[in-house]
């Protein structure tokens, strides 16, 4: 294992220079737009109306967020199925901070002091096929850097006010699945059944919905290791893995990796704090804005199953530092 992992750090690549974007995103539970499992519950429906209203609420580990802080201006999601723009007739988004581990089948246990980030009526969102389509909040959300989060969608459809051709699904995690993380908690039904303001949900399922939440200058660290030729997972041996930081231009960062998440530690005058102990640092260099690195996966059988952990740290033209969220990945055959 410590071999294969060695060989795995060994192969660095490089930190091109790109144009800085605002807001920065934290993809959850990584940045993939090419996974293969998908659910109709937060936004989308299938050809018939079971799936028309839905109530559907994801935590967000704190473990996966900026341990900075910061607003949330919005989130974005990835649509499988469907290129345009569905008109939904309800759309409400909540979101909540918690100390919960698990979500409960009551919703209101859950997320007892909702938040309205977003309360749209006749409201469009237009699609791209495998791509984040952002929905921006008309009340940003702050994130207080310690708790765990809540994400509540509660959705309508009128097929026959606003009619798609096809189905419309967004991706999961669940090829393969995240058992490890925390399930999602749902309820479904057709058009004026009720389910968008069920109290109860029918599911507690092991598929994480995958989202982007745009923090407002927050530093953040995002991976991306989609399926590529006949790979059917992602993070698959002899497949590679992009890392992008997001940070202030002129930024000096470090990428730093441990086998799991540690119990974080404060650190005086500075933003945030680490979530890992440093076992290696794979990459390092200035950015301006955005910086990508760009690593192979060894086709090395022992790191089937292995979890590693990943947060970076910037230094600011100020000599500020700030450490971004953490997140990780298990690898795949």
């Amino acid at each position: 294992m410590k071999r294969a992992l060695a060989a795995f750090l060994f192969l660095a690549g490089s930190i091109p220079l790109l144009p800085a974007q605002n807001p920065f995103p934290v993809a959850y539970p990584q940045d993939t737009t090419q996974g293969t499992s998908g659910n109709l519950v937060p936004l989308g429906f299938s050809y018939g109306p079971t799936y028309d209203e839905g109530r559907f609420q994801e935590l967000i580990p704190a473990t996966h967020l900026p341990t900075k802080g910061g607003v949330i201006l919005g989130i974005a999601v990835n649509c499988q199925t469907y290129a345009g723009k569905v008109t939904y007739k309800s759309l409400i988004l909540e979101m909540g901070h918690t100390r919960r581990t698990a979500l409960d089948r009551n919703f209101a246990v859950n997320l007892p002091k909702p938040v309205a980030v977003l309360s749209g009526t006749n409201f469009a969102v237009t699609y791209a096929k495998h791509a984040w389509t952002p929905i921006l909040f008309t009340r940003p959300f702050p994130y207080n850097g310690n708790d765990n989060l809540v994400l509540q969608f509660r959705k309508v459809y009128d097929r026959k006010a606003n009619p798609v051709s096809g189905m419309v699904t967004m991706e999961t995690s669940g090829n393969p699945g995240r058992r490890d993380l925390p399930k999602t908690a749902y309820a479904f039904g057709t058009l004026g059944s009720g389910a968008s303001n069920a109290s109860t949900a029918k599911f507690l399922y092991p598929a994480p919905l995958a989202v982007r939440l745009l923090f407002g200058g927050t530093p953040t660290l995002t991976l991306r290791s989609d399926p590529a030729g006949t790979k059917k997972y992602v993070f698959s041996l002899g497949g590679s893995m992009l890392f992008t930081v997001y940070g202030a231009k002129s930024s000096f960062f470090a990428l730093f990796l441990d086998t799991a998440f540690r119990k974080p530690v404060s650190l005086p005058g500075v933003g945030g704090f680490p979530r890992l102990r440093v076992q290696f640092i794979p990459a390092y260099g200035l950015i301006s804005g955005v910086g990508t690195w760009k690593t192979p996966i060894p086709n090395n059988p022992s790191l089937v199953g292995a979890r590693l952990v990943y947060q970076a740290v910037l230094v600011d033209p100020q000599s500020r530092i700030e450490f971004t969220n953490a997140l990780d990945n298990i690898f795949n055959p």
